[in-house]
């Protein structure tokens, strides 16, 4: 994997020398994709659901010149299977792990996620997750709290939200947690959703797979 290090700030010089040209040019911004250590997630009762790389093209006007740039994002989504009555036996809690890179263009921070509101991180982690995410979609999100949590060695802020979803038609009220770190060029987002009345019970498995994020190069 080609990371965002040296190749990429010779790719910028180069941009800007040639953006007195009115020059239009093209960079590549690569996340380093993220997950939960294995041995966490088989303590938490989670399996992974999916994994997958999330491409999107913008365009940036700076320095005169036009600049389209190719974003590369990753997500990581793990779900956990438990009985809730009055359904019995399923899928009622889900964890992600979503790395965007930091877009710095002309020393100007471009990823809109770098300083979005919780509630966005919210929709961006439930878009994340998709049909992965238990029931219908979240309705009715509102802001709860804000904790402390060290996650990747960093201490963060970590916002907790109410909200609901349904599931085979009974509706069924949610925790949310979401926090955001920057840790090695990358904004990691690390979000988990699980059924309220279980909280007592399931909070403590969603605590050890915020415990154990990881984010670093396989190769």
């Amino acid at each position: 994997m080609i990371r965002k290090t040296k190749l990429l700030t010779a790719v910028v010089v180069v941009t800007v020398l040639l953006a007195g040209c009115g020059a239009q040019s093209s960079l590549r911004f690569e996340a380093t994709p993220g997950s939960f250590a294995g041995e966490a997630v088989e303590e938490a009762g989670y399996e992974q659901a999916s994994d997958r790389e999330i491409v999107r093209n913008r365009t940036f006007e700076a320095g005169g010149s036009t600049r389209n740039v190719t974003v590369i994002n990753y997500g990581a989504v793990y779900t956990r299977t438990a009985e809730i009555q009055p359904l019995g036996e399923r899928k009622i809690a889900a964890a992600a792990v979503f790395t965007t890179p930091s877009i710095s263009i002309l020393g100007s921070e471009q990823n809109p996620l770098a300083s979005a509101p919780p509630r966005r991180l919210v929709s961006r982690a439930s878009n994340v997750a998709g049909d992965d995410l238990p029931g219908d979609g979240l309705r009715d999100v509102q802001f709860e709290e804000t904790r402390q949590r060290t996650t990747l060695d960093t201490e963060t802020n970590l916002s907790v939200f109410s909200a609901t979803t349904t599931i085979e038609g009974v509706s069924v009220d949610v925790v949310v947690w979401v926090a955001r770190v920057k840790h090695d060029g990358d904004f990691v987002i690390v979000a988990g959703a699980f059924p309220e009345r279980l909280e007592d019970h399931e909070r403590p498995r969603v605590e050890t797979l915020f415990d154990n994020v990881v984010h670093e190069e396989t190769n």
